[in-house]
Parts: structure tokens; C-alpha cells; sequence
């Protein structure tokens, strides 16, 4: 029986059969599983279209990644392979052979029969049906949705889609053929009607068409058929039609025999679907009563958070307001924050809107605190966490005088701060009445709104899904639009049109209402963009024209500005009225009109020509200037309207937004406008005097934004750009100025082009705080490659920064925090073991004294692997949640993984390596996808901590081979192992004597051990014991819970393993208790916490 079933047809989506491994039977239903993100999901798509065919893993990486893989793109796509692989097989045994996506050089390939694939199945069964009607009418009921939709825009997927659309077309002839045979006239026009519109250049279609309303009696409209499909051919495609349409248009204009048209039946109609009472929401009344249920829960229990996820036009916004007005009248506050749906506001602007109704009533402190928010004065570089404290003390205030209600709309668009303030509101307030509402569509959700679901799911109520609407609700938004009566008829046409997305069912109602049923019965739009388009070209063309000018400001419009930028004499009023009574825009406040969604918005803005909408920004630009508006307005029509000649000054609107971002703790905005400013830049030409600090602004913003490897690149491109001029390479040199947690080079080797005028530099004389930052920088990119120069660096730099806090600390308390961070960084390889714990709370110390949040979150979790390496378990899970609870948007996403990574390294030590493994393949493709170096490699040190835990790295040997030879010289420990393991002895003699001197850092100790296994293996006692004599000190402990994710097992059995080489029986023997002892006790620990 097939155990898997994949669909294509559609979203892909998957379910497998029956229980997880260790059940003795299957429980006789399908379940859905999770295919991870879009990358993971397009590798199985990918596989899904070689129908079985091996796919070599060049192609798979040329085709997910279009020609541009990035440095680590094989180990993602193990990765995601792995993943793939336990979600479709949860039963499978450990070390069973994969059945479902196989391995077979020179790649991977999809082992299922036709049946477990939707467009396998129903592409073999059209083939078979042939002419049979009954058949083919079963068949085109399983033709559920397009091919491949979620890839059908890529060069690989194009063909087959096209492919399989040409068979469903041919099906469908080919039903209404045999329909004809049987004289079944009406089911031919019911089914071929809307096809011959959607495709007026299928002549088989056309033919069959007229030939049965020829003989259902309408004659004109055979003919009509007839002639719409020539005058295509002819006009669009430049072909004369074919003879069998030629003949058959004859035979009806002489009314041949054997085409005798039959009697007429009498039409009956459909029965009409009763439209109930009107109501603002469709067929919500599941979601409207868990928003009660959780708003009754945050009454009686404090803060609860609700997400509602929908697609464009799915109906979030609506249900939030639905729900928030019956708070308001049961007495709560309700306030509303959107994230603008288009560029040019202020960080924050969401927390904007929500404070705006507590102006009045704040303390003069409290709106000093939140002067960045509420935009009364210069952005204060005050940091998130204080923004936080004072955000949350004015809505704390307004929850105590009755409960309050926050909607966030449209996430999706968030700009890093709204959701990092939303986080650490949301902490300060646990204990207040107040429900939070999110919405955002899931389509475009990043990884900052992901990470901040998980954040918060200690707080989070409910997570509603939005999807279509069932046929009542239809019915009444339908009605409601004004559809006199809603047939049976035309309730499937709306269905297959629209899906029961609310706007697609609104739009597509007034249409109908405006141009007659008919129109909808037209070609079957792309989108609701086409509808948009067809009700905009039934407006005046001065409204029109507004709308196109309302547009380029934005979704919701000042009408004073919107009357300036228009120019007209005409009153702007008129022009705009009849948009309003379409339904196009609404009135949210006196002076003010907003578009009713942002697809109408985008429509309108996309369809204008370059020119125009240039022109538009510049005039734009020149009206905010003369108002005093905020900078981030400034900089997006600025670059909106740049050309060569305007680029320099559009690169210094767009510096002061970013800087404006920076001040009030938004990296991630920071990071767009300073890459605005680096591309404006660009376009004007501009020398590397001018170029270089926006570059540098740009390093900055993305390293505290948490992405690394984007830092580091632009690092290398700004260090070079700069080259010939000093001044300038020490500010590109000192431009990565985040906090260190995790290593910042990606492979073994220092980057030359960054270390080379690095050194050189370094070697002339500077001011002391300058050089305290080309120190840090030094160690952050040699450490683990250059030990001794890294750990010179990390001493000079921790001396000069005491000796300048020393005379100046409020000047100089961060940068003392970043020479604890390097040094204490360094306390984690085993020179400085003894310093860890008293480095690490020095940190912590003066990073709370000065209020440096960044650096208490590094500090907390530097103490988390102080407190796991001396097994202290509870007390480390304390640190890290102490660490997510202050990490920044950029800590963030590593933050996580660590905890994520350290809960599966646990799980191992727990005594279930199979679900541990599950764990730490999770973590590392979240990582990887959250742009963390070296993040995909933790999936790589899960299954390695999971075969030691079983005791047999036997099946991982040619892996960790490959990845010795290609990656990182530091997996011959591992590689030797599990070459031994499988018999291969000199294959691990060979790699053995490749190895390199254990790198001192971090995994140190697991990797020592590690060393000693192999040497005892391959009978080199002589390096074990000069390994093991260092391992001594750490008898007792846990090799790898000191760095959080790779487990090699208690350093006591390595030491048991060289005794009993060496033959010291009573030594081993000692050694084997206590290492015994130790796992039992911390196997029950961690089982303990994990509960």
C-alpha cells in the first residue's frame, strides 16, 4: 500500500500514511506533513517532475538557485534532503536505505508509484481514458488545481507545466467529443463555452462548440464561434484556419443533413441560493469566536497574542476590525498600528499609529522616551530595548484603566523594529489585560516574522489560517455587492474564478453587476489585478488619473498633498467621488482617502510608465521638502525619482533615513536605505571618498541586522574599493561593529583581501580607541585559523579598552563590551578554560551597567555554555532564555537556532537520538535560511552527536569523507571513525595522517575527544595519550555540552578507551563507571527539562 501521497497540482503538499517509528501498526489515515520553506518544498517539486529520473546534484543546484548558488549550496541541499527524507519517512529504521527519495548517482530521485503523485496519476489516467466519456469525466474531476504552481515560473519547470496545461486542454476536447458522439449537446456547450474564450486558438474546440449550439438551434452563435476563432488566427497569429473549421462553417451556412439541428428543450433554472442577513464578515464565525476566546483568556490571564495569516484579500484586516469592535463595545481600548505597504515611512511607523490616541495623556518623560516614535523631534539613538520600556509603560497605564487591543495589520511588511518592540512590549506586559492582533500574509512572510511567532509562542492564543469562503458566505458578499441573484450557475463561476478569496469574490461581483453576468464568463482573469483593471477603465478619465497620482504617495493620502501634486484646477473632490462610490477607495478621516486594498494601489502604480511615475516622485519629493517630512518619505521618492543627474542627492536622502534607522534601533530598515544610498551612488558615479561611509553603513546595518555573510561581502567589496587610501580602509576595517556569537568566516582560510591591509594598517600608529577596533576585527576574522595572532589581538585590545574606560567609562562602555566579547570568546577554547566564566559575567556586568542590551544578550549566552560545560543544565537553559528575551532583531535568529540546536542536543544526551537528529536538522535549515554562517552545518554535527550516541558512525563514512576532502580539514577525526566503523581501515589510515593540529577554540573539547577515539582506532597511542594528558582536567564532564550543539560523550570514555589500548585495566575500568555514571545522570536531567 503506498505510504506516501504528494501533490503538485496546486501548492505542493504531502501526507503520509500511518504512525511514527516504533509503532507496530499504522492507523489507517493520511496525515499532512510539513515541507519546510520554499527552497525544500522546490526540491521536491524539482523531484516530482523527473518522474522518477535521477536528478544529478548539479542540475538540482542550477536549477534551485538559477545559476547563482551560493558558498554553501551542497551542504543546503543535503540538508533539505535530510528533511525531506524524514518527513516522508517517519517509520523508517536507523540505518534503513531511503525509499522514497533514493539516492542514486550521480543525485537523488523520487521512488513512488504513479498513484502517490497527483500529476502522475492523473496524467497516466487522461492518457488511458482516451475517447471514453465516463472515464475522462472522472478524470478531469482530479485535475484539482495548475501544475506546479509554487515553481511555475522558473526556466525548469516551464516546460512540464506547459506540457501537462496542453494535456488537460486536450482532455477536456476530448470529453465534449465523446459527449457529441452521444448527442449531449448541453453538457458540450457547458463545458466548452468558457474553454473556447480562455483559448480562442484551439480550432478542435471551436468546431465541436458550434457544431452542438448548431444543433441545441442557435445558428448565429455557431457561426459567431466560428468567426471569433478566424479573426484570432488571422489577426493574432497571422494563420488562416484550418479545414475542418472551414468545412464545418459551410455546412452550417447550407444547413447540411447530417448537421439537422434536434428540438429545443425547455430551459429550467437553477434553484437560487438565499442571501441571510447582512453582516461585515463571510463565514468567520469559527475565527470571530477564538479572537473571543482569547480576548476573554487576556482579560483573566494577561497578554495574549493572536496571528491571523491570509492572503492578499483574504479578509484579515476585516475580521480584526469585526472582532475589535465588539471589544470596543464590551468596553476595551482599541487601537490600531498598520505597516505601510509601500516604502517611505519611519521605522517603527505601526507603534506610531498605535500611540498616536496616548499623546495627550503622556507624561512629559514618556514622550521624551519615545520622541524616535512619535517623530516630535531628532532620532535619539535610545536603542529598541529603552524604546520598549517606555512603549510599554504607556500602553501598561492605558491596560490598567480598562483592557486594551492592539492590531498590527499587514506584517508581512514589517520593518524588523515593529515586531523586535512587539517581542519585548509583550514580556513587560505579561500580566495586563491586553490582546495583541497580528495580520500578514503568509506569501510574503520573512524570516523576521517567523522568528518572532517562535518568540512569542509562550504568549500566543490561537493562530488562524484564513482561506476561502464556503458557498453561503459567497452567496452573501455576492448579494451584498449587488448581484440581484445568485444562480447555482453562477456560484461555481465565482468559485472557479476566484477561489473564495473575499476581495477576488467583491471584485469579480461588481464587475458582473457593472457589465452584466457575461463578463465574467470572458477570459478567466490572471488575477484580481485584471479585474482591477477592467473596473478602473470604466471611470472618468480624470478620476483616473487622480488615482494614478494618489497612487505614488501611497495607499493612504493626505488629500491637501494629493491636491498639490495634482495641479489641476478641477475639484480633486468630483475627480475622486466616483472611485469612492466603486468602492476603490474609502475615508478613513476627514481630509484623508486610503485605498481599499494595496492591490488596487499596486495595480494602478505598476501599470504607469517609468516616466510618469519618475516625474510623479520628483514633484513629490519637492512638496515634502518644503513640509519638513520625515526622512525615510524623503529617501523613497528621492530614489524613486533618481536619474544620474539627481542620484547624489537621492543617495543623501537616503543616508539620512538610514541613520535615522540606526538611531532608533531598526537595522534591518537601516540596511535598505543604506543600500538605496550605495546604489544611488552608483548610478551618480560617485568617488570613493563619498561612496566608502555609505558602504560602511551598509556593513554595519547588516551585521546587526544578523546577517553575516551579506556583511562580510560587502566588507570585501568596500576594503577593496578603498585600497590606496588609509583613512578610508580603517573605517571600512572598523565598519563591522556588532556584537561576535557566532564565527564570521565560512570556511578554514582567512579572507586575504580583508587580512592582508588589515595587518598592514594595524602596523601604523593609531588613536587608542581606533585601534581597539582593528584588533576586534583582526580576531573576528583569524580566530580558529591564527590561535596565537587572534589571541594577541584579543589581549592588547581588552588592555586599551580598560585603560580608556578607565579615564572616560560613559565614552568608552561599549567598547570595552566589544573587547570582553572577543576575549571572552576566546576564554572558550581550552587556554583560557578558567577565564570563561569570570570573562563572560564581566561582560554581562558592564554591558548591564552602561545599558548595552546587544552585548548583556551575548553575555548571557556566553554564560549558557559556561553553565552547560560544567553541566549545569537548568542553569544554562536559564541564560539562553535570559539571551532571547534581550536579544536584537539580528541576535535574534542565531539566539533561537542555539536554543533550538542546544534542546536537540538534549534530546541526544536524553537517550533519543533518533528524534535529536529530527532536532538539529530542523535547526540548521532554519539557521541556513536565516543567513547565519556555518548554520546549515549543524544539521551535519546533529547526525554526527546522534551516530556517537548509538555508538556506530559506520554509515556516515563517505559523507564525512567527502566533506573532510572538500569542506573543512577538521572532520578527519570523524571521517576516521567511521571509516574504521565500516571496516575501511586504510582509507582511515590515509585520512589519519592528513589531519591537522586541533583547532583551539570552542570545540575543543569535543573534538580532543574525538581525537583520542581515532587515535586508539588506528593504534596511535602515542598522539592519544599526548591528547589525552590535555583532556585530563575534564574528566567528568560531557565533551561538547560546553559548546552547545556537537556531543562526542563523556571525556571519561575516551580516557577508558586509551587505559584499556594501553592496558591499564584498573584505570579503565574507573574511567567506564564514571563515564556510565554521568550518562545516567544527565540523561535524566536533561529528559527532566525537556518535559
Amino acid at each position: 500500500m503506498t505510504v506516501v501521497r504528494i501533490c503538485v497540482l496546486g501548492p505542493v503538499r504531502a501526507w503520509v500514511h500511518g504512525e511514527p517509528a516504533g509503532r507496530s501498526e499504522a492507523t489507517g489515515e493520511f496525515k499532512p506533513v510539513d515541507l519546510g520553506g520554499p527552497k525544500q518544498r522546490a526540491v521536491l517539486a524539482r523531484l516530482v517532475l523527473a518522474h522518477g529520473q535521477v536528478v544529478s546534484v548539479d542540475r538540482l543546484i542550477e536549477d534551485l538557485w538559477e545559476g547563482e548558488p551560493p558558498p554553501k549550496a551542497l551542504a543546503a541541499l543535503q540538508a533539505y534532503i535530510s528533511h525531506l527524507r524524514r518527513v516522508l519517512e517517519p517509520g523508517r529504521q536507523r540505518r534503513a536505505a531511503a525509499q522514497v527519495i533514493v539516492s542514486a548517482a550521480p543525485g537523488y530521485c523520487l521512488r513512488l508509484p504513479d498513484d502517490a503523485v497527483d500529476a502522475w496519476s492523473v496524467e497516466a489516467k487522461t492518457i488511458a481514458a482516451e475517447s471514453q466519456s465516463d472515464l475522462l469525466e472522472e478524470v478531469l474531476t482530479e485535475w484539482t488545481g495548475d501544475p506546479y504552481v509554487e515553481v511555475a515560473d522558473t526556466l525548469w519547470a516551464a516546460p512540464e507545466v506547459a506540457r501537462l496545461t496542453e494535456l488537460r486542454l486536450s482532455a477536456v476536447e476530448s470529453y465534449a467529443a465523446a459527449q457529441s458522439a452521444l448527442g449531449q449537446h448541453a453538457v458540450v456547450l457547458r463545458v466548452l463555452e468558457p474553454h473556447a474564450r480562455e483559448h480562442p486558438g484551439r480550432e478542435t474546440a471551436a468546431c465541436l462548440l458550434a457544431a452542438a449550439q448548431y444543433r441545441a438551434g442557435r445558428q448565429v452563435a455557431a457561426l459567431d464561434v466560428l468567426r471569433r476563432t478566424r479573426e484570432y488566427l488571422t489577426d493574432e497569429l497571422g494563420l488562416e484556419p484550418g479545414r475542418p473549421l472551414r468545412d464545418l462553417e459551410r455546412d452550417i451556412l447550407r444547413q447540411a443533413e447530417h448537421l439537422d439541428p434536434i428540438a429545443v428543450a425547455p430551459a429550467t433554472a437553477a434553484p437560487v441560493a438565499s442571501a441571510p442577513t447582512r453582516s461585515r464578515t463571510r463565514g468567520r464565525a469559527d475565527e470571530l469566536a477564538a479572537l473571543e476566546t482569547a480576548a476573554t483568556a487576556a482579560r483573566r490571564d494577561g497578554l495574549k497574542v493572536v496571528w491571523i495569516g491570509g492572503e492578499a484579500g483574504a479578509g484579515k484586516t476585516t475580521l480584526a476590525d469585526t472582532a475589535t469592535a465588539a471589544l470596543h463595545r464590551a468596553g476595551w481600548t482599541v487601537v490600531l498600528g498598520r505597516c505601510p505597504e509601500v516604502d517611505g515611512a519611519p521605522p517603527g511607523w505601526a507603534w506610531t499609529e498605535v500611540l498616536d490616541p496616548f499623546r495627550s495623556s503622556m507624561e512629559p518623560g514618556q514622550a521624551g522616551a519615545l520622541a524616535p516614535l512619535l517623530h516630535d523631534g531628532p532620532a535619539t539613538d535610545s536603542g529598541a530595548f529603552w524604546l520598549a520600556h517606555s512603549l510599554a509603560e504607556v500602553l501598561g497605564d492605558a491596560a490598567t484603566a480598562q483592557p486594551l487591543a492592539i492590531v498590527l495589520d499587514d506584517l508581512h511588511r514589517t520593518d524588523g523594529l515593529t515586531l523586535e518592540l512587539l517581542r519585548l512590549v509583550a514580556d513587560r506586559l505579561g500580566g495586563r489585560p491586553v490582546l495583541a492582533i497580528g495580520t500578514y500574509r503568509p506569501s510574503e512572510s520573512g524570516a523576521e516574522l517567523d522568528m518572532a511567532r517562535a518568540a512569542l509562542a509562550n504568549h500566543t492564543a490561537a493562530h488562524l489560517m484564513l482561506t476561502g469562503l464556503d458557498d453561503a458566505a459567497m452567496v452573501e458578499l455576492a448579494t451584498d455587492c449587488g448581484l440581484p441573484t445568485v444562480t447555482g450557475a453562477t456560484l461555481k463561476l465565482l468559485r472557479d474564478r476566484t477561489g473564495g478569496n473575499p476581495l477576488f469574490v467583491r471584485e469579480m461581483a461588481r464587475l458582473m453587476v457593472a457589465e452584466g453576468a457575461d463578463a465574467a464568463h470572458g477570459r478567466v482573469p490572471a488575477g484580481v489585478r485584471d479585474v482591477v483593471r477592467r473596473r478602473l477603465a470604466r471611470l472618468p478619465g480624470q478620476t483616473a488619473t487622480a488615482l494614478r497620482q494618489a497612487a505614488v504617495l501611497g495607499r493612504e493620502v493626505d488629500l491637501d498633498l494629493l491636491e498639490e501634486l495634482s495641479r489641476s484646477d478641477d475639484d480633486l473632490l468630483d475627480a475622486l467621488e466616483p472611485a469612492v462610490l466603486a468602492g476603490l477607495l474609502d475615508e478613513p478621516a476627514p481630509g484623508r482617502i486610503r485605498f481599499a486594498h494595496s492591490l488596487i494601489r499596486d495595480t494602478l502604480y505598476d501599470d504607469m510608465s517609468l516616466l510618469r511615475r519618475t516625474r510623479l516622485h520628483a514633484t513629490a519629493l519637492n512638496m515634502l521638502r518644503a513640509r519638513g517630512t520625515d526622512a525615510a518619505s524623503l529617501a523613497y521618492h528621492a530614489v524613486a525619482a533618481a536619474t544620474p543627474e539627481t542620484a547624489a542627492e537621492a543617495a543623501e536622502f537616503a543616508t539620512a533615513a538610514a541613520q535615522e534607522a540606526d538611531a532608533v534601533g531598526a537595522p534591518g530598515e537601516a540596511a535598505r536605505q543604506w543600500r538605496a544610498a550605495v546604489r544611488m551612488l552608483e548610478l551618480a558615479a560617485a568617488d570613493p571618498q563619498r561612496a566608502v561611509p555609505a558602504r560602511c553603513g551598509l556593513i554595519s546595518a547588516l551585521a546587526r541586522a544578523g546577517d553575516a555573510i551579506s556583511a562580510r561581502e560587502e566588507l570585501n567589496r568596500t576594503v577593496t574599493l578603498a585600497a590606496g587610501d588609509d583613512d578610508l580602509l580603517v573605517r571600512a576595517l572598523t565598519a563591522l561593529d556588532s556584537p561576535l556569537v557566532w564565527r564570521l568566516r565560512t570556511g578554514d582560510h582567512i579572507d586575504p583581501v580583508i587580512v592582508e591591509p588589515l595587518r598592514r594598517i594595524l602596523a601604523r600608529d593609531h588613536p587608542p580607541q581606533v585601534r581597539v577596533r582593528l584588533l576586534i576585527t583582526l580576531f573576528k576574522e583569524v580566530e580558529g585559523a591564527e590561535h596565537e595572532v587572534a589571541m594577541a589581538a584579543s589581549v592588547e585590545a581588552l588592555e586599551l579598552a580598560q585603560v580608556l574606560h578607565a579615564a572616560d567609562p560613559d565614552a568608552h562602555a561599549r567598547l570595552l563590551c566589544a573587547a570582553l566579547n572577543v576575549r571572552a570568546f576566546a576564554a572558550l577554547g581550552p587556554d583560557l578554560a578558567d577565564q570563561r566564566q569570570p570573562m563572560a559575567a564581566e561582560l554581562l556586568k558592564v554591558a548591564q551597567d552602561c545599558g548595552a542590551v546587544d552585548y548583556q544578550a551575548v553575555g548571557h549566552w556566553l554564560l549558557f555554555l559556561a553553565a552547560s560545560g560544567r553541566s549545569d543544565l537548568a542553569a544554562a537553559l536559564d541564560h539562553v532564555d535570559q539571551a532571547v528575551a534581550r536579544a536584537g532583531t539580528g541576535q535574534l535568529a542565531f539566539l533561537l537556532g542555539v536554543l533550538d540546536a542546544y534542546s536537540a542536543q538534549l534530546t541526544v544526551l536524553a537517550g533519543r537520538p533518533d528524534e535529536g537528529e529530527a532536532r538539529y536538522l530542523a535547526a540548521g535549515v532554519s539557521l541556513a535560511e536565516h543567513g547565519v554562517a556555518n548554520g546549515v552545518l549543524v544539521g551535519l554535527v546533529g547526525r554526527v552527536s546522534a551516530a556517537l550516541s548509538r555508538g556506530d558512525l559506520g554509515p556516515m563514512a563517505d559523507e564525512l569523507l567527502v566533506l573532510h576532502r572538500t569542506i573543512s580539514a577538521t572532520m578527519a577525526d570523524g571521517a576516521v571513525l567511521a571509516l574504521v566503523s565500516a571496516g575501511r581501515i586504510d582509507e582511515a589510515q590515509e585520512v589519519w595522517a592528513q589531519r591537522v593540529p586541533t583547532e583551539r577554540s570552542y570545540y575543543w573539547v569535543a573534538m580532543t575527544t574525538l581525537r583520542v577515539h581515532a587515535a586508539v582506532a588506528v593504534g596511535d597511542l602515542a598522539v592519544a595519550k599526548a591528547e589525552a594528558a590535555e583532556l585530563l582536567p575534564y574528566s567528568g564532564l560531557m565533551a561538547g555540552l560546553d559548546n552547545g550543539t556537537l556531543l562526542t560523550g563523556p571525556v571519561d570514555e575516551a580516557l577508558a578507551v586509551l587505559a584499556e589500548a594501553t592496558g591499564d585495566t584498573a584505570a579503565a575500568a574507573r574511567y567506564r563507571r564514571a563515564a556510565a555514571e554521568l550518562r545516567t545522570r544527565l540523561a535524566a536531567e536533561a529528559a527532566r527539562l525537556l518535559r
